[in-house]
């Protein structure tokens, strides 16, 4: 398995991600076969391509006293069948609930057609926050 990795930290931005294909690791250009939003653990988002590579995008920031994350109200299935052409992470809002920060991160999944975004949260205590974020291929498992 391979990673890269970026991050968000508190009053950093990170506009821009399309540099994820350093490597060959992101296969920009290349048509999505499966889209899965994995909603255990931290939370992740899994893109599946036609020649067979998946890659997950996920927060590993995680440290004591967090709660992480993702969501989305966009239809993932609507990726399927266009080409990847950007991954961009973008801030979010922060606000607080009973006294503790929750910060969002956006993540937006681009194609030659259309995009979804995603949000990846951080609740916490106030002494840790920001984001990993990080892009992983995943090896396929033998049948």
């Amino acid at each position: 398995m391979r990673d890269l990795q970026f991050s968000q930290g508190r009053g950093q931005t990170t506009n821009s991600l399309v540099v994820v294909n350093k490597g060959g690791l992101a296969p920009i250009g290349n048509r999505i076969s499966r889209v899965e939003l994995v909603a255990y653990g931290d939370g992740a988002v899994r893109l599946t391509f036609e020649d067979g590579r998946t890659i997950e995008i996920c927060d590993n920031g995680r440290s004591c006293c967090e709660n992480r994350y993702i969501t989305t109200d966009d239809d993932l299935a609507s990726l399927v069948g266009h080409v990847l052409i950007r991954i961009d992470a973008k801030d979010g809002p922060e606000s607080e609930a009973d006294g503790e920060p929750h910060e969002t991160c956006f993540i937006e999944i681009g194609t030659d057609q259309n995009f979804v975004t995603l949000v990846t949260h951080n609740e916490h205590n106030g002494y840790y926050g920001g984001f990993d974020l990080t892009i992983r291929e995943i090896e396929p498992t033998a049948p």
